[in-house]
């Protein structure tokens, strides 16, 4: 039996809606951690969780998604140059092929996947008809 119990008012089980979106700390930080939500009787969840959308809501504002998607595209056009300047035999299918796996590992929603591929599709239009 705990002695220390926190008591949660939220639900601490994850949703369909939910990811997990962990870190390691130093255990000085993890300790302190701790600490805080047993003396505040919160969870340690709680207080990352409520960090991390105050700092999502933050970033929404500067950095909005599709700001963020161009720069993602900007970066997959530069690696993909790169290997074409490396292997001429490179197939641009084959890389967005890989790109989209790897976009997909990262656990990036499938619609930010589908424009970055489309648009660094653009990027290879573009210099198509040039």
């Amino acid at each position: 039996m705990p002695i220390l119990k926190v008591k949660s008012s939220k639900k601490e089980t994850p949703t369909s809606g939910s990811r997990l979106a962990g870190a390691f700390v130093p255990s000085q930080v993890s300790s302190y951690l701790s600490l805080y939500a047993l003396a505040h009787g919160i969870t340690k969840s709680m207080i990352v969780r409520e960090l991390i959308e105050d700092w999502y809501r933050d970033q929404r504002g500067d950095r909005p998604e599709d700001v963020l998607i161009e720069k993602v595209v900007a970066i997959a056009w530069i690696e993909w140059k790169s290997e074409e300047s490396r292997f001429p035999d490179s197939d641009f299918l084959e890389y967005k092929i890989e790109l989209s796996t790897q976009l997909q590992k990262k656990k990036i929603f499938p619609y930010n996947i589908e424009l970055i591929l489309k648009k660094l599709q653009d990027e290879a239009n573009k210099e198509a008809d040039q």
